[in-house]
């Protein structure tokens, strides 16, 4: 299942671009698909569960596209590309380890990730401080993804930082992780969205609002977290990501 989905909005005419995380657990019409690859039925369901489903990864991203796009209004999505969650490591690696303060007891599963700590992340710590959930606090969603926006936001700095003296470094990156990632832009456009975003304003990582609450959508007879957002929240997230106007790239 998609554990981190997150969008990415670039604006050629005005030169900015931003992003916008999706709640794994955002409640949306999913599109079931089986392993011949054809269609059967759409369930409201949460969203990180439409990658489970397709004949292969590639028709997996292609239905989490599908549906992200259709809980954003029907927001044209130009391309994907998807790695596996233990791959935040060879990303913080690349990186040389960024910066971060704890927010989260993260202690029992590294003694150095105490709440209020500031810890440069090694490769093992960052794969925890990005993807743990169960037996963190109240083990739900929302503090995971407060996390994820604070080291996304140091890893874009120092991604910065250091294409500032590589310019390769991007493209290097994308070839060590060819072999593992689906994805269908190429290595060109993944080159040029860097340096749009290099030479580029940012627009910062918006948040959706909406309810939470507990149910039974899945066929498992558990209770999971459901997130149902703000279609005001979503509008005012996506006209404030670099606008909605001529030249946008989602």
């Amino acid at each position: 299942m998609a554990d981190f989905l997150l969008l990415v909005v670039l604006n050629k005419t005005k030169n900015t671009y931003g992003f916008l995380p999706i709640d794994r657990n955002t409640m949306a019409s999913v599109t079931m698909i089986d392993a011949e690859g054809v269609d059967w039925i759409d369930e409201e369901m949460q969203i990180c569960v439409a990658h489970w489903y397709g004949k292969d990864p590639a028709q997996g991203c292609e239905n989490t596209v599908d549906t992200v796009s259709d809980v954003l209004g029907a927001l044209p999505i130009d391309g994907y590309y998807s790695i596996n969650m233990r791959d935040i490591q060879t990303l913080n690696h690349a990186a040389g380890g960024v910066t971060v303060t704890v927010q989260d007891d993260l202690s029992d599963r590294d003694p150095a990730l105490k709440p209020g700590a500031k810890v440069h992340l090694t490769d093992e710590q960052a794969e925890i401080f990005v993807r743990a959930r169960m037996g963190v606090g109240e083990g739900d969603n929302e503090s995971r993804m407060r996390r994820q926006r604070a080291y996304m936001s140091a890893y874009l700095d120092r991604a910065f930082e250091i294409m500032a003296e590589d310019p390769a470094f991007i493209n290097d990156l994308f070839g060590m992780l060819q072999d593992r990632a689906v994805t269908n832009i190429p290595g060109n456009r993944i080159s040029a969205i860097a340096n749009q975003m290099f030479e580029g304003t940012g627009c910062g990582i918006l948040t959706i609002e909406g309810e939470r609450k507990l149910g039974k959508a899945l066929p498992d007879g558990l209770d999971h977290e459901e997130f149902y957002p703000s279609e005001e929240s979503i509008l005012e997230a996506l006209t404030t990501l670099c606008g909605l106007g001529e030249g946008k790239e989602y």
